[in-house]
C-alpha cells in the first residue's frame, strides 16, 4: 500500500460525518395599549450544518430566515408585492472555515468572537457589533466577516481578531431611540430669541465609515488559566457600532407662521479604543465570581447649529439675531473613562441566582454620563419540564424587570409566556426603553 493511500485512510479515520439541523421559532409581543411590537423575529427558521472532513479542517454554516410580523408599505402598490406584504430578512450566524496546525488555528468567514466573562452583558465583547433589535436583550451580537487566530501553549492562550469591514450595530426597530434628539443638541435658546421656537420633526442623516482598510477593526486577547482563576487582558481598536451625534445640525424645513422648525441631526460612528482586564474564578461555598474592567478612549464628537441655516432664519425674520458665538454641544468629550462589571452566582438546589454590579450602561459614552446599575437574574427549575426565569436591572431611577415561564412539551417543543416592564424617572438610561414594555408568548422546536 502506498504512502498516499495510508494518508487517505488516516484522514478518513479522523473525519466526522456532516452534522445538520434546523429549528423553528415564533414570537408574539403585545404592548399594554393593545398594539403589537415587532422585533423582526415573528417567525424564524434556522438551519445549520457542520462538516469536518479531517481533524485539522472544519466548516460551519448557520443562517436564520426571518418573517416579520408587521408589513410596511407607503402606497397601495406595496400590497401586491409579497416582499412588502410579507417582509423577510436573512441573518447569518456562521459561514466560516477553520484550519488548525497543532495548537494554532485560523478561522475565516462570518463568525462570532466572544470575549469577556459577564453574564447577559459584557463590556469587553467588542469584536462583534451590538444586536439590539430586541432592546431588552444586551447579550446578543451580530456575526461579522472576520479572521480569528488562536494559539494555545499550556495554560496560556493568545487570540487575534481582524474585521476588515465595518458593520454597524442593529438598532431597535420600534419603541426606543438610542441617539440624542433634536432638543438635546438644538434648543430654542440657540435662536437668540425668547425661546418661543418649537422643534418639530426630527430627521437623521448617517455618515458611514469609508469602505477602506482604514475602517477595519483589530483586537487581541491574552488569557491565562490557573487553578484558582482565569485572567485575561485584551485590547480593541475600531469604531463604536452605536451611532453618535456629530457635525452640523441642519434645519430641514421651517414655518414662519408658527415658528416651528424641522431639524436634521447628523450621526457618525466614532473611533474607539478599549483596553480590558477580566478575571473569573471560584470563591468559597460554591460561589463563582467574575469581574471586567474596561478603559475606554472614544473620539471627540460635537454638534452645533449650521451658521448658514441660522442666517436663513434671520433673513426670513424667524429669529431676531444669530447667537455669537454659535453654541456647541459636546456629545462625547473624548476623554478616557472607566467601566466595570462585578458578578457572583450560585445554585441552591433547583434555584440559580446571578447578581452583577454594572458601572457604565452601553449607551453611556463619557465619564459624566456613567452610572451604576444592579442586575439580578433568578432561574427556578420547578420541574424537569417547567422553568421560571426572572430578571431585573435598576439604577434606582429607572428599572427593567421581566419574567418568563417555559414548558417543555413532548420533549420537543418549548412553550413560553412572559412579561417585561420598564419605567422609572425621566433621565435614566433604562427609562428611555419604556416604549418596549410588553407581554410575549413564543414557541420553539429544534429538529
Amino acid at each position: 500500500m502506498s504512502i498516499a493511500a495510508l494518508g487517505m485512510l488516516a484522514a478518513s479515520a479522523w473525519a466526522e460525518s456532516p452534522d445538520a439541523g434546523a429549528a423553528v421559532e415564533t414570537n408574539l409581543r403585545l404592548r399594554a395599549d393593545g398594539t403589537w411590537l415587532d422585533f423582526r423575529d415573528g417567525t424564524v427558521l434556522s438551519a445549520w450544518a457542520t462538516s469536518s472532513p479531517t481533524r485539522s479542517v472544519k466548516a460551519r454554516a448557520d443562517v436564520d430566515f426571518r418573517l416579520h410580523n408587521l408589513p410596511e408599505f407607503a402606497t397601495l402598490d406595496g400590497a401586491s408585492d409579497p416582499a412588502t406584504s410579507q417582509p423577510w430578512s436573512l441573518r447569518f450566524r456562521d459561514a466560516w472555515v477553520r484550519a488548525a496546525a497543532g495548537d494554532v488555528a485560523l478561522r475565516v468567514g462570518t463568525q462570532r468572537v466572544a470575549w469577556g466573562v459577564g453574564t447577559g452583558i459584557s463590556l469587553l465583547d467588542n469584536v462583534n457589533p451590538w444586536d439590539l433589535e430586541n432592546p431588552t436583550r444586551f447579550d446578543r451580537r451580530l456575526s461579522v466577516p472576520a479572521a480569528h487566530l488562536t494559539a494555545i501553549q499550556g495554560n496560556l492562550s493568545a487570540e487575534a481578531a481582524w474585521t476588515p469591514f465595518f458593520v454597524p450595530g442593529a438598532l431597535p426597530a420600534d419603541g426606543v431611540s438610542l441617539t440624542a434628539g433634536a432638543a438635546d443638541v438644538f434648543s430654542a435658546d440657540d435662536f437668540g430669541g425668547e425661546g418661543d421656537v418649537e422643534l418639530n420633526e426630527l430627521q437623521t442623516r448617517v455618515t458611514m465609515p469609508a469602505g477602506a482598510v482604514t475602517s477595519s477593526s483589530v483586537g487581541g486577547r491574552l488569557r491565562w488559566s490557573g487553578a484558582a482563576a482565569d485572567v485575561a487582558v485584551s485590547w480593541y481598536r475600531g469604531r463604536d457600532t452605536l451611532p453618535q451625534v456629530d457635525g452640523e445640525v441642519l434645519l430641514t424645513g421651517f414655518q414662519t407662521d408658527t415658528n416651528r422648525v424641522d431639524v436634521g441631526v447628523p450621526l457618525v460612528y466614532p473611533r474607539v479604543d478599549i483596553g480590558g482586564l477580566e478575571v473569573k474564578g471560584e470563591l468559597f461555598a460554591d460561589i463563582s465570581a467574575w469581574g471586567e474592567l474596561a478603559v475606554v478612549l472614544s473620539e471627540r464628537t460635537t454638534a452645533a447649529p449650521s451658521a448658514t441655516q441660522l442666517q436663513s432664519l434671520l433673513t426670513l425674520g424667524t429669529i431676531d439675531a444669530i447667537p455669537d458665538p454659535i453654541p456647541q454641544t459636546i456629545t462625547q468629550d473624548g476623554e478616557p473613562y472607566l467601566k466595570w462589571l462585578l458578578g457572583l452566582d450560585r445554585s441552591f438546589g433547583p434555584v440559580y441566582v446571578n447578581a452583577q454590579w454594572l458601572h457604565g450602561f452601553p449607551t453611556e459614552r463619557q465619564a459624566a454620563e456613567v452610572n451604576d446599575y444592579g442586575l439580578l437574574a433568578v432561574r427556578y427549575t420547578i420541574r424537569p419540564m417547567l422553568r421560571l426565569d426572572a430578571n431585573a436591572a435598576s439604577d434606582l431611577a429607572g428599572y427593567l424587570a421581566g419574567g418568563q415561564l417555559s414548558y417543555l412539551y413532548g420533549d420537543a417543543v418549548v412553550l413560553s409566556a412572559g412579561y417585561v416592564s420598564i419605567g422609572g424617572e425621566e433621565g435614566s438610561a433604562l427609562y428611555g426603553f419604556r416604549g418596549v414594555s410588553h407581554g410575549t408568548v413564543s414557541a420553539q422546536m429544534t429538529f
